[in-house]
């Protein structure tokens, strides 16, 4: 006589090896979702840098004062008298 064979819940024959690679893959499926969400949040960490600094630049560039533009004064142009006078004493050369 032949010894027993023990069964499992679906009456297979006794095999380890497939419930190791399931218990392994979902592991697996574990450390890949893992590698995803730190793929996204590291993208999205360098795209929130990147508008902070964009948006920092365009308010930066907001906020320089008038008198840094230059004023061009076109030659022939016929000007209220007194009007060189004050673009010299308030201009951006001042």
């Amino acid at each position: 006589m032949q010894a027993a064979i023990p069964l499992d819940a679906g009456g297979n024959h006794f095999n380890p090896a497939p419930k190791v690679a399931a218990q392994w893959g979902i592991s697996m499926n574990a450390m890949l979702q893992l590698v995803v969400l730190f793929i996204a949040t590291v993208l999205a960490v360098g795209t929130a840098g990147f508008l902070h600094w964009l948006m920092l630049r365009a308010a930066l560039q907001l906020m320089q004062p008038a008198s840094q533009r230059e004023h061009v004064l076109r030659s022939g142009v016929n000007l209220v008298p007194g009007t060189v006078e004050l673009l010299r004493a308030y201009g951006a050369n001042r």
